[in-house]
């Protein structure tokens, strides 16, 4: 799994999970983005995969305003208070279950479906219109990801992904030849990611530093490049020489001898 800045397509978190969906990874890629990227970004723009009500649920709770792509059209939509209602405007109402067991779905239920004059558009046949989220989970903050799909800025946010996440993906697909993991377990499968990342941020950066210096710019920071690292390696072994005599001087106990110890 791999996060995105979309501005500079640049990989700010990336992690592996044998996660059996993305929703159940969630929790480590934002983890991971924290870790690498320092923080965890305001905003998201996120795929199908997560669409699910237990990745909204966190999101929500950390406050993170998220344009995910549903996975089919829906039509519920927020109230001024925040509440899931139904076309007709109609609100939601829990539905009390006896022996609800941990990991078992809560399900929500407009009551007012009978006798309701857009009951065809919701296309049902017997029955009311319900909706099921995990236990423990608000279906508000999943309906208000989908109200933000549906909004100009997150049509225009969710088209820009294709382009932006999905270049990642290509690049490392076809440029790299990355087909599959060639390490065995996570942490070694980890760590090809984190290297295949790397290299396509050092690739984007190289590409923006031609845009900005142009080829002659270029020629010229090659030129500089073997002056720059030869000061490194001097003030490398400075730092060397410096701390090597204060350990030593710290080492032996007696102070003239301590004092008569000092470099060339």
């Amino acid at each position: 799994m791999v996060g995105v800045d979309t501005k500079d397509d640049i990989v700010i978190g990336a992690c592996v999970s044998n996660g059996s969906s993305d929703n159940t990874s969630l929790g480590s890629l934002l983890e991971a983005i924290a870790v690498q990227n320092g923080d965890i970004p305001e905003t998201l723009v996120m795929d199908a995969g997560f669409s699910g009500s237990d990745s909204t649920h966190q999101l929500a709770a950390k406050g993170i305003e998220a344009f995910i792509s549903p996975k089919e059209d829906q039509f519920w939509d927020l109230d001024a208070d925040g509440e899931v209602i139904c076309p007709a405007g109609h609100r939601l109402t829990k539905t009390k279950h006896k022996n609800l067991k941990p990991g078992d779905r809560q399900v929500y239920r407009i009551k007012q479906c009978t006798g309701c004059p857009l009951r065809e558009l919701c296309g049902l046949g017997k029955g009311n219109k319900t909706l099921s989220v995990h236990q423990g989970t608000d279906p508000n903050g999943w309906v208000a990801a989908m109200v933000l799909a549906r909004t100009p800025e997150g049509k225009e946010r969710l088209a820009y992904r294709k382009g932006s996440i999905e270049r990642l993906f290509a690049q490392l697909f076809y440029h790299q030849k990355f087909r599959h993991f060639t390490m065995r377990g996570l942490s070694k499968a980890g760590t090809q990611l984190f290297i295949l990342c790397a290299a396509h941020n050092l690739w984007k950066l190289a590409c923006r530093m031609t845009e900005l210096l142009g080829p002659e710019g270029i020629k010229d920071l090659e030129r500089l490049i073997p002056s720059l690292f030869s000061a490194i390696r001097a003030l490398i072994n400075a730092a060397f020489v410096a701390n090597y005599w204060q350990h030593l001087r710290r080492s032996v106990p007696n102070r003239g001898i301590q004092s008569s110890l000092q470099p060339n």
